[in-house]
């Protein structure tokens, strides 16, 4: 039975870990999106156009 707790213990831990990871990963790539935008003059004033801009950014980061 403690195997079992054990076991569920890792399964939450890992599961919690890929959550944050996909949380910095995205945080990062928004960070990389703000960096661009202000190199290159890019102010979206909505946040329509800030998504929509973004999501642009990177997919062609992901393409390069």
């Amino acid at each position: 039975m403690l195997k079992i707790v054990n076991t569920l213990g890792m399964i939450n831990m890992i599961a919690a870990a890929r959550k944050l990871s996909a949380a910095s990963e995205a945080a990062a790539k928004t960070a990389d999106y703000l960096q661009f935008a202000s190199k290159f003059g890019k102010d979206p004033t909505t946040t329509s156009g800030f998504g929509a801009r973004q999501a642009n950014y990177e997919t062609s980061d992901d393409y390069v």
